[in-house]
């Protein structure tokens, strides 16, 4: 199978670890959202000494409710507590576990709207300078889905993007949803996990998703219990061939990263960054192409390659400089 990612540049992927992928995680709906797009900042140059940011106004557009800012302190003071597990078995240890810490500092500025997260070294190996196997996954796709089973079934799913099909046992993958000791009646684990991830899956990425039952177990009298899950996938034909020239402004939010490019090449507020969008939303379509168009080739590429913007002169202060211009570029 063709990979689904390879035509979208790194700012939209979150790219991580197969052993994280897999680990054992009991992080929330919102902990994932946030963790999604913090780490599909991570840039491949970066070595784990560095703090990302996240906006709560992307959370609140990807779904979350705007209770979000009441319960966000009790959210991150619970991220950071909370540990990623991992297992394994081989002859000299038998059946082993080992447990990370999978950041090392959250911190929420309310003024600013800003959640800071900084990863633990523990876990630097899986997010950073990656070697081995690893997988990415549409960040904003993730951060879209509205369940933790969707969210990580999806990435669970993904990093098996090679074949189109994976299996694995209900005790393994019990461990990894940290479920094992919820929903024990198979027939509740089909509903409250597998058909609710394959409904959210369909509703809120391009992942598509069947599941067969398989009873594998060993010894007398135990041939009726499902043992392992084998799972087939693919995507919506071309759904990852779309380039930066179709963004999707139907959903209010742009998943092609426009807002955090702005916001990062110029420095703006979040607030001034949120009216510029809705500003841009109002327009046609071809307008809004020109817009993200010119962004691009006059302030996103000289800004980044040092090359001159007008009349050989340089941008002193992108801030004002994109204020000053951005209205003439549709």
């Amino acid at each position: 199978m063709e990979n689904p990612t390879k035509k979208l540049p790194d700012s939209e992927l979150a790219t991580q670890h197969n052993a994280l992928v897999h680990s054992r995680q009991t992080f929330t709906l919102l902990q994932q959202r946030i963790l999604a797009l913090a780490v599909a900042q991570i840039k491949r140059t970066d070595e784990g000494d560095s703090s990302y940011q996240v906006y709560i106004q992307d959370l609140v557009e990807l779904g979350t409710g705007s209770e979000i800012y009441s319960r966000l302190d009790k959210e991150v003071k619970n991220m950071v507590s909370k540990v990623v597990s991992i297992k394994g078995r081989d002859e000299d240890r038998g059946l082993w576990f080992e447990h990370y810490s999978l950041l090392k500092r959250a911190s929420y500025t309310q003024k600013s709207g800003v959640l800071e997260l900084e990863f633990s070294a523990q876990v630097r190996e899986w997010l950073f300078q990656l070697k081995g196997q690893f997988s990415s996954i549409v960040a904003i796709e993730k951060a879209s889905c509205s369940s933790v089973y969707g969210v990580r079934l999806y990435e669970m799913l993904a990093s098996h993007w090679r074949f189109g099909e994976w299996e694995v046992s209900v005790e393994n993958l019990r461990f990894s949803l940290g479920l094992e000791d919820k929903y024990k009646n198979f027939s509740h684990f089909r509903q409250r996990v597998l058909q609710t991830a394959q409904d959210d899956l369909r509703e809120n990425t391009q992942m598509r998703f069947t599941w067969k039952e398989l009873k594998r177990a060993r010894g007398r009298g135990r041939g009726k219990k499902v043992t392992h899950i084998h799972f087939d996938f693919s995507w919506k034909p071309n759904q990852m061939d779309l380039g930066l020239e179709t963004p999707d402004w139907s959903q209010g939010f742009d998943i092609y990263n426009l807002r955090s490019r702005i916001r990062e090449s110029t420095g703006l507020h979040p607030r001034e960054v949120h009216e510029i969008m809705e500003w841009i939303g109002r327009k046609e379509q071809d307008r809004q192409e020109a817009f993200k168009d010119n962004f691009h080739s006059k302030f996103e590429v000289p800004l980044q390659t040092d090359s001159p913007v007008e009349g050989g002169r340089r941008i002193e202060n992108p801030r004002r400089y994109f204020l000053s211009r951005y209205k003439d570029w549709v």
